[in-house]
């Protein structure tokens, strides 16, 4: 067989295998989901923006563990069951790694140098090598006595101001990850314009990336309308947060390396990265890029997991009782809990999987990305479909967790000997999947930890009263509409458990600052 002959042989060997495998996925039927008009397919769910709670009921209503859903052309596969989840993003992340490309948030904020919202690729690559090459989950020394201050803080603060709780949950979470990254001191972040810019620029990231948001993601030449045109408000928004999300990468940032040489500043993720320049081009953007995804990640998520829980210790008081009498039992009434109190206070791990798993932080997760066509339990993924992992569906299937409504902890502890259930499912849904799961879900899980074991042993969180001394309840009430699932504004009750409480607080207060 000539040169000739063997060339053309294998062009078309490869002609009849790629024919044959676009049949048998092109002749697969898609996943069933909501009836589909021409063209615009079910773009009417812009409108009323989908969530997972309309996730969930199609997963009922179609018995499906995988659905489809069009719009405007574009094919959206909701995953409702975790072997789903861990089937595709797990298993097959070679296939399932990227983001789709969010006009909104990529282009108009733009939110493109985040790790957590760019393609998969090279420039990804790099800022996740370096996440967790430099900020080791073996290593807690890096970010848990950070922690442990800032909570130190909060408590004192949380007793001199309990009606201030939100606020003083965003500064709790935003002077802390400010010292774990930029190496400031948690003291001084307490009321940080940094703090303030986070909050904002998060704003417009938690918004913006829920696909169906905004419809210039699906109709990209809005992008082009002035923001004076009937209906372009969107514009507007897009101006104020990119104002915010630029402060939020450079402000401290430059700030600290403005400051890097100076007597006090701690070691920190940055100070560490720029202590090890090569040289080579754009390390010092990537540094500020990867910092900057970090300082993202760790601005809202906490607050909305203690807020959450905040919420559950009023309307499941037994719980909170069980817990305060496992720390009187454990650390006693001189002291606050520390971190080398974890393996002795299981029932305070359960809180923290029970608050994570009944509201969980980001219950649709980020979106991805199906780079190739495939095939899933006999129906067809088309190329180039926005994935959504729908953990809320998954945390609440009641296969896996009996009664999934009610906040009960006690479902994470062994009965026989009261310590925690290993066998039992924990709530990573939350935190993604494959490779993108969220690389800082240790610190996550470490700051949700130390500020429900601390914030116990001094408070009762208690329901608040009317001016008739009427019992306000709390209602389970939530905003769906963002990436976080963040409870509507509540108001309880915040008292110190006894007199002595303020005197252990303050005290620890001066032990962690070395006073």
């Amino acid at each position: 067989m000539s040169p000739f002959e063997k060339v053309l042989f294998l062009c078309w060997t490869a002609s009849v295998i790629s024919l044959y495998l676009f049949r048998r996925t092109s002749c697969k039927p898609l996943p069933p989901g909501p009836w589909s008009l021409p063209w615009i397919g079910n773009l009417q769910y812009l409108i009323s923006h989908p969530n997972w709670l309309t996730y969930t009921d199609w997963y009922q209503r179609y018995d499906s563990d995988i659905v489809h859903v069009n719009i405007a052309g574009h094919s959206f596969i909701i995953l409702n069951t975790l072997e789903a989840a861990t089937e595709l993003l797990d298993r097959r992340s070679g296939i399932y790694s990227s983001r789709p490309r969010l006009r909104m948030l990529n282009d108009l904020i733009g939110w493109k140098w985040s790790f957590a919202s760019m393609p998969y690729g090279a420039e990804w690559k790099a800022q996740r090598k370096l996440f967790i090459n430099m900020f080791n989950p073996n290593n807690p020394d890096q970010h848990e006595p950070r922690e442990l201050k800032a909570t130190r803080l909060f408590l004192l603060k949380l007793y001199e101001a309990p009606e201030d709780l939100s606020y003083l949950l965003q500064n709790l979470a935003g002077s802390t990850i400010l010292s774990v990254v930029y190496g400031f001191d948690v003291g001084a972040m307490q009321d940080s314009v940094h703090t303030d810019n986070a909050r904002r620029g998060a704003e417009g990231f938690i918004r913006a990336c829920v696909p169906g948001t905004f419809f210039v993601d699906y109709l990209p030449w809005l992008r082009y309308v002035p923001s004076c045109f009937p209906g372009s408000s969107f514009q507007g928004r897009a101006q104020v947060w990119k104002e915010y999300m630029e402060k939020l990468l450079h402000g401290p940032f430059d700030t600290m390396k403005n400051q890097i040489f100076e007597e006090g500043l701690e070691s920190c993720f940055v100070s560490r990265c720029l202590g090890k320049l090569s040289g080579e081009h754009d390390e010092e953007w990537v540094i500020k890029q990867t910092a900057g995804s970090m300082y993202l990640a760790g601005t809202d998520t906490t607050v909305t997991s203690l807020r959450s829980f905040f919420l559950a210790m009023m309307q499941y008081p037994e719980c909170q009782k069980k817990a305060q009498q496992e720390l009187d039992r454990v650390v006693g009434s001189n002291r606050l809990p520390d971190f080398s109190d974890r393996d002795s206070l299981p029932y305070i791990q359960a809180i923290v999987y029970e608050t994570m798993r009944w509201q969980p932080i980001t219950p649709a997760g980020l979106p991805h990305l199906a780079s190739e066509e495939d095939v899933y339990n006999g129906y067809r993924i088309p190329k180039g479909s926005i994935i959504i992992a729908n953990a809320w569906a998954m945390m609440h299937d009641e296969r896996n967790f009996q009664d999934p409504y009610t906040f009960n902890p006690d479902r994470y502890i062994r009965p026989a000997d009261g310590q925690l259930n290993h066998g039992m499912l924990k709530p990573t849904a939350g935190f993604g999947f494959g490779r993108r799961i969220c690389p800082g879900k240790h610190m996550a899980l470490s700051a949700t930890w130390i500020a429900i074991a601390s914030t116990l042993s001094v408070f009762d969180i208690l329901k608040s009263v009317d001016g008739n001394g009427q019992i306000i309840e709390p209602f389970t009430e939530y905003d769906n509409t963002t990436l976080q699932n963040q409870p509507n504004p509540y108001k309880c009750s915040i008292k110190l458990r006894s007199p002595e409480c303020l005197h252990v607080m303050q005290t620890d207060v001066d032990f962690v600052e070395g006073k």
